[in-house]
């Protein structure tokens, strides 16, 4: 991001670059988390990780979307999902053709040519869900601040919850939680036995 911006000042008030920076940073920071609470859950990892892709690039890039169109895609989640197989195939043969269109253009060239099927695939997933409804989001800027701001808070309180928990099991035991589920001086929510 730094070289990119070094290189390209005005990348810093580009859309598409800030939407890019928003969703590969959340995809590092938390979508291997999702991805475990997931599984943890019963869903195969595969699925669990399409799926973490999905919620999480969605959620870190709502409020930019907010900020700059005023509106939210209804099918947004559900398009990623069934574009989600078809991108590393696009990323990784892209990459290779960039690298070789210069050495070894034909090549590049057969390369490029591989992504065919890939790309027509999610460009009729991307003109199917053109048409699905958006919802508009009042305030623009603002409101894509608030969204943030919002974010921001649910991420604090459920950091603060974990750690809590953490704590909690640490110096009890996780087996042996208050009976019937009842709350921490925190106010957060401790199942019956202690598990969460």
């Amino acid at each position: 991001i730094v070289v990119l911006l070094l290189a390209r000042p005005e990348l810093a008030g580009d859309a598409g670059f800030a939407l890019s920076v928003a969703a590969t940073a959340g995809l590092l920071l938390w979508a291997p988390k999702v991805t475990d609470a997931l599984a943890a859950r019963g869903l195969p990892r595969s699925v669990a990780g399409l799926l973490a892709i999905c919620v999480v690039a969605q959620v870190v890039t709502a409020p930019l979307v907010i900020a700059v169109s005023g509106q939210l895609a209804t099918g947004s989640v559900l398009a990623n999902l069934l574009v989600g197989p078809a991108i590393p195939a696009i990323t990784v043969l892209g990459t290779a053709a960039a690298v070789l269109a210069a050495p070894i253009p034909g090549a590049a060239e057969l390369l490029i040519r591989a992504t065919g099927p890939e790309l027509l695939w999610l460009l009729t997933v991307a003109r199917w869900f053109s048409h699905w409804p958006t919802v508009p989001v009042p305030g623009g800027g603002a409101a894509g601040l608030a969204s943030i701001a919002v974010a921001g808070a649910v991420f604090v309180v459920w950091q603060h919850c974990r750690r809590g928990r953490r704590r909690a099991g640490t110096r009890g035991g996780g087996d042996r939680g208050p009976p019937g589920g009842a709350r921490d001086r925190r106010g957060c929510g401790r199942g019956a036995r202690g598990g969460g």
